[in-house]
């Protein structure tokens, strides 16, 4: 994948994702408990905190 400069621009590349993130319809859905299961497995695979319980 060819990045442009304004990709590679750390603070660029952050708001460009959090916009594209936005545009998706997966903010403020409800839980899916089989997504939850891999989101914990995951968090406790790579001892990493996440924003899910």
């Amino acid at each position: 994948m060819i990045r442009t400069s304004e990709e590679t621009d750390s603070g660029n590349t952050e708001r460009l994702r959090l916009g594209a993130l936005k545009n998706l319809p997966l903010m403020d859905t409800p839980a899916v408990e089989r997504f939850d299961r891999i989101t914990r497995t995951a968090r406790e695979l790579f001892d990493v905190p996440t924003g899910s319980p």
